[in-house]
Formats: C-alpha cells, structure tokens, sequence
C-alpha cells in the first residue's frame, strides 16, 4: 500500500526496499520497425528468450486462420536487424490456444507454454517448445488442470534454482480463487503438481509472479487495490507458503 517496490528474502519474508530521492537519466538505440506477423494476431501474444538458441520466441493466436495458435522464432543480429523466422502451427484447432503465457527453462533448454484451451471449457493446458535451426519443435499437449475455467488470468514464471515452474490462475471454477501448481520439463513433455490455494479472496486479481533462489513470489490486488505479497517454497510439487504480506 505504500507504493514501493518489495525484495524476496531466501528466508521467504518480504522487505520493503526504501526510495531514493532524485532522478537519473538513461539512453539507448534502437533498430528499424521490423513487421514480425502479418496476420491479425488479435493482441493475445507472448514471448520469451531462448538463451541458448539466441532467439526469441514468439507465440500468438491468429484471427486471420481461424484463432489457431502459430509460433515465430525471432533472431536480432549486431545491427539490431530483426529476423521473424519460419512461422509453425502450434494448435491447429479454433481458439485452442487462449492466452498464452510462456517463460524459458534454462536447465533443459526449452520452453513452457501454458493458454486456456478454448474447445475443452477453458481449461488449463501446456506444450514444451524447443526452438530449433529451422523454426520450434513442438511437444505433445499436456493438461495442467481439467476445471473448466480454470485458464483464467494465467502467469507462469521459471524458478532456477528448482529448476522447476510456477504457474498462476483465477480457478473460476472454484470460486475465481487464486491457484498455483508447480511444474517440471521432461524431455519434450511437463509434469504438474497438486493445486495449492494462494488466496481465497474471489475478487483477488494477480498482479505479478516472480520467483528466485528456490521461492515464488505472488502479488496480488483486492478490489479495493489493497495489494498482498506472498512468498512460497517449491518443495517437490508443491509449495510452502508463508502468510500473506500487506
């Protein structure tokens, strides 16, 4: 409520870091607009960086085929010219891929994409991306929670030192209640664990997810803008989570 940024502890408590008076001024260049997606991509759109491929990933649903969800790798040189790269169906169902959020596995390489999987309810589903030579490899679906509903508002973050995810929803199929699950790369497949309840306020509304040194840390907003921060530690599949934090 006051208005200033926050730091995770290892301990998993939350300190309020204090502002500094003054300003400071910062430059940078930029390259040429460069049109990565000539379709409508209907402003559902993510991306990450494949630190090791170094390239961008981008993935988005497209209004000019149907809402099926497609992929772009994307390359900047020195120059900072910008290369979209083979475009490849990720989903070739109408609004399969809703919402797409993805975040980067440094350990495996690869990367995760959850969306809400429009012709089975909304539910909350996910593929491992790789990105390759020539465009994205392209796991097999896997289903992170079968409520309807339940890809609602859906953050996703990788944890490094775990080496495992964190993923976030309103669980509308339980009362819009805020839910995380911790998941895990395999090859070209995930594994997910058990629901844990982050906050059972049915206005609550995510506002961020972040996460290091083996915790997560979910911010989140009640109607009246009152905001909560709550750190949790990935134990196996799950979480350890501390009280909330105002």
């Amino acid at each position: 409520t006051a208005g200033k940024p926050v730091i995770l502890n290892s301990a998993g408590t939350v300190t309020q870091v204090a502002m500094v008076s003054g300003t400071e001024s910062f430059t940078f260049s930029k390259g040429s607009a460069t049109a990565l997606v000539a379709a409508d991509t209907s402003v559902q759109l993510t991306s990450c960086f494949d630190i090791s491929a170094q390239r961008f990933i981008l993935v988005y649903t497209n209004s000019d085929a149907s809402n099926y969800m497609y992929g772009n790798v994307v390359e900047v040189d020195s120059s900072k010219v910008v290369t979209s790269r083979e475009i490849d169906t990720i989903i070739s169902s109408s609004n399969g891929g809703e919402t797409p959020t993805i975040a980067y596995d440094s350990a495996n390489e690869k990367s995760m994409l959850a969306y809400a999987s429009g012709p089975n309810s909304n539910d909350l589903r996910g593929k491992v991306l790789t990105a390759t030579g020539s465009g994205l490899s392209v796991g097999a679906e896997v289903v992170i929670n079968t409520s309807n509903n339940s890809a609602s508002r859906t953050k996703l973050v990788y944890e490094p030192t775990s080496g495992k995810f964190a993923v976030s929803y309103k669980d509308q199929s339980n009362s819009s209640y805020i839910t995380a699950q911790v998941g895990t790369i395999s090859g070209t497949t995930s594994s997910w664990g058990s629901n844990t309840l982050i906050s059972a306020a049915g206005t609550a509304t995510q506002i961020g997810l972040g996460a290091g040194n083996g915790k997560v840390l979910f911010l989140t907003k009640d109607s009246g803008n009152a905001g909560d921060a709550r750190a949790g530690t990935i134990s196996g599949t799950t979480f350890t989570l501390g009280s909330p934090v105002e």
